[in-house]
């Protein structure tokens, strides 16, 4: 009889680390296969970017050291911002590397779009003048979801708030 109360409690022991080890492959599991609830890539705005993520805009001198864009969205493999698309109060940005790309709302003349948002992705093209008159075009990939169309929508109403004769 005394021998059955330990074989009892190894019992539950064991079956309560089996219990952990499925409850561990489980939760890995599902890890696994929902990586976009883990970082989110989606167009967000620049009061919820950290600031080591800014910091190549401010290396290759789009962004000044206190100023945060009003929207922005991290194309980098790595999510660490080497590669971004942003709009700031005046004008659109992209960093990619340590080149940097920007173009004034005011002199923006054509922003296509490619794809679909709840495809394969957008792709948005931007081109116009920079702020020494030069042209300069470049794009931005948005994945599926991530807020392409939004983006685009936003660079459109700029140029057509910034036409000659439009109401401000």
């Amino acid at each position: 009889m005394p021998g059955c109360g330990l074989a009892a409690y190894v019992g539950l022991l064991v079956m309560g680390c089996v219990l952990g080890m499925v409850g561990m492959a489980n939760a890995s599991w599902q890890i696994m296969n929902a990586p976009d609830a883990l970082i989110p890539r989606e167009l967000r705005p620049g009061v919820q970017i950290a600031v080591w993520q800014l910091a190549p805009m401010r290396k290759a001198g789009i962004s000044g050291l206190t100023e945060a864009p009003d929207a922005w969205h991290d194309e980098s493999p790595m999510w660490d911002g080497t590669v971004a698309c942003a709009l700031f109060a005046d004008r659109v940005a992209k960093v990619d590397g340590e080149v940097g790309y920007t173009i004034p709302y005011t002199t923006l003349d054509t922003v296509q779009t490619e794809g679909s948002e709840y495809g394969d992705g957008v792709k948005v093209h931007i081109a116009g003048r920079g702020g020494a008159g030069e042209p300069v075009s470049f794009t931005c990939n948005f994945g599926p979801e991530e807020g392409g169309s939004r983006f685009a929508v936003q660079l459109e109403t700029e140029i057509r708030q910034n036409q000659p004769g439009s109401p401000g």
